[in-house]
C-alpha cells in the first residue's frame, strides 16, 4: 500500500467523512444561492437599496438612540432591535423607545360622572391619543442629530468598492434607490463618495410614488439610458423586491443587511425575487465577475 493510500485510510474514520458531508452541504447550499449565475448576461446598470444594502448605517442609528434614551433616563432598545427597524425608517426606530418616554407614573383617582377612574388609566388613553405625536416630534429630534452628524461610524458594506469597481470597468452604470430623505441621502452619499460613482442617486422627493412603486427603479433605468429589463436591483426589504419585480428588474435580497435573522431562511419565494446573496461578495459572483477583479488595490 502506497503512503497516499495510507494516509488516505487513515483518514476515511467517520469524523472525515462527516466533515466531507458537511462540506458538501455547503457547497450545495452555495451553488442553490448562486444558481442562474452561470450564463446570465452582464446587466446594463446595478441599482442598490442604501441603507442595509450598500451602506451599513444602522452604527450612527444605534448611537443616536442610545443618546436620546440617556438624556430621557430610559433603557435603550437592544442594538439588535434597532437593526431591524432601519429600513422602516426613523419613525420606526423612534417608536422602540417612545412609549417609554410617555409612561404614565400617576396612581390616584380621579371621579368622573359618579365612578372613580384611575388617573393611570386616564393618563394612559391620553398617552395613547397623542403617541404618534409624540414619535413625530422625536422623530424629528432624532432627524435633527442624524444629518448633524451622518456619517461617524456607517460604511460601505466589505467589498462594496471592489464591486464599484469592477462593475464600472465593464461600463455598467450603477444606480440608488432609496427611501432614505433626498437631504440625508446627499449628505451620505457625499460624505463617502458614493456620489462619484454613481450616475443616479434618487430618493422620495424625486418622484410621485416612493417604493414599492416602482416610478424610482424607472426614472432610474432612464437616467442610467438602461433597459429596466437589463437591470438589477438589491435590496434588504420586501418592498425593494417588489418595486423591482413591478419594475421588470431582476431582483436580489440583500440578508446581509437588516433582515430578521429570524426570519425565514429562504424568503426567495416569500418575496418572488430572482436570487438572494448574504454578502457584496456573493453578489459579485452571482454576477460572474472574475475573483481577479474583485481584489481590493
Amino acid at each position: 500500500m502506497s503512503e497516499q493510500e495510507s494516509s488516505a485510510q487513515a483518514l476515511s474514520g467517520a469524523s472525515s467523512q462527516d466533515l466531507g458531508s458537511e462540506r458538501a452541504d455547503v457547497t450545495a447550499a452555495k451553488s442553490e444561492r448562486l444558481k442562474g449565475a452561470i450564463n446570465t448576461p452582464m446587466p446594463q446598470a446595478v441599482i442598490f437599496d442604501l441603507d442595509g444594502t450598500l451602506v451599513d448605517t444602522a452604527r450612527d442609528f444605534v448611537r443616536i438612540v442610545v443618546e436620546m434614551c440617556a438624556e430621557a433616563k430610559i433603557e435603550p432598545p437592544s442594538d439588535t432591535q434597532i437593526r431591524h427597524q432601519v429600513s422602516s425608517g426613523a419613525a420606526a426606530m423612534v417608536r422602540l423607545f417612545a412609549g417609554e418616554i410617555s409612561r404614565p407614573v400617576a396612581q390616584s383617582g380621579t371621579e368622573r360622572s359618579g365612578h372613580v377612574v384611575s388617573d393611570s388609566n386616564l393618563n394612559q388613553s391620553a398617552s395613547d391619543a397623542d403617541l404618534e405625536t409624540r414619535v413625530q416630534a422625536l422623530r424629528e429630534e432624532f432627524v435633527h442629530r442624524y444629518a448633524e452628524q451622518i456619517c461617524v461610524d456607517s460604511m460601505v458594506y466589505p467589498g462594496a468598492d471592489e464591486l464599484i469597481k469592477a462593475l464600472k470597468t465593464r461600463g455598467v452604470k450603477l444606480g440608488i434607490v432609496t427611501n432614505k430623505p433626498k437631504l440625508l441621502t446627499q449628505k451620505l452619499s457625499a460624505a463617502l463618495k458614493l456620489d462619484q460613482h454613481f450616475a443616479s442617486i434618487l430618493s422620495p422627493e424625486d418622484v410621485s410614488q416612493s417604493k414599492p412603486d416602482p416610478e424610482a427603479l424607472f426614472l432610474a433605468a432612464k437616467q442610467l439610458g438602461a433597459l429596466p429589463e437589463r437591470c438589477w436591483y438589491i435590496g434588504d426589504h420586501e418592498r425593494d423586491i417588489e418595486a423591482g419585480r413591478r419594475a421588470g428588474m431582476t431582483t436580489v435580497i440583500a440578508r446581509y443587511g437588516y433582515i430578521d435573522a429570524d426570519a425565514e431562511q429562504d424568503l426567495r419565494a416569500q418575496w418572488q425575487a430572482d436570487h438572494q446573496v448574504h454578502s457584496l461578495s456573493e453578489l459579485s459572483q452571482l454576477l460572474g465577475l472574475p475573483p481577479a477583479d474583485l481584489k481590493p488595490d
